[in-house]
């Protein structure tokens, strides 16, 4: 999951073409996974990594409790 996202950030800051950004954006925006929003997908998996950075951070884990 962290490594999907970490492509689609590298992806996202490397397309230098107006018209490629055109169409990924409008991809995420109109296109769906198993019947869920591919921007949806992205948000909640963005969501669910900065969650759990945060708990690690502050040394929060399943086994320390």
């Amino acid at each position: 999951m962290i490594a999907a996202t970490s492509y689609l950030d590298l992806f996202l800051r490397s397309i230098t073409d107006v018209n490629l950004m055109k169409v990924f954006l409008e991809f995420i925006m109109v296109e769906r996974s198993d019947g869920t929003p591919i921007l949806d997908l992205l948000v909640s998996r963005i969501s669910h990594e900065s969650q759990v950075s945060s708990l690690r951070k502050f040394g929060i884990t399943k086994q320390s409790k």
